[in-house]
């Protein structure tokens, strides 16, 4: 549905965490930021349903889309890199309310 690689350079990023998983209320340092290159990315977020149901949209000229590494203050273990959208025009999205 996305097309193909031949049709724009195509090509997925996604966050990589370990196997594993991570482990419970870590803290991270940010290692490096990577900014991925163009300014159509479609993002997925997950949602609330008792199965996996994700929403996913085109972010636009509004965004901009960035590899992030991130190491923990406790130390040990590989770095973990996550996919990060940035929003940069929030004015018109429905205010916080409390």
């Amino acid at each position: 549905m996305l097309g193909s690689s031949t049709q724009g350079g195509l090509w997925a990023a996604s966050s990589a965490p370990p196997r594993a998983g991570l482990p419970p209320h870590q803290q991270y340092v940010v290692q490096a930021v990577t900014p991925l290159a163009g300014d159509r990315h479609v993002a997925c977020h997950g949602l609330a349903y008792p199965y996996a149901v994700y929403y996913c949209h085109m972010t636009g000229r509004a965004t901009k889309a960035y590899a992030v590494s991130l190491r923990s203050l406790r130390g040990g273990g590989q770095p973990v890199t996550v996919a990060a959208h940035c929003h940069l025009d929030t004015s018109n999205w429905y205010p916080v309310l409390g």
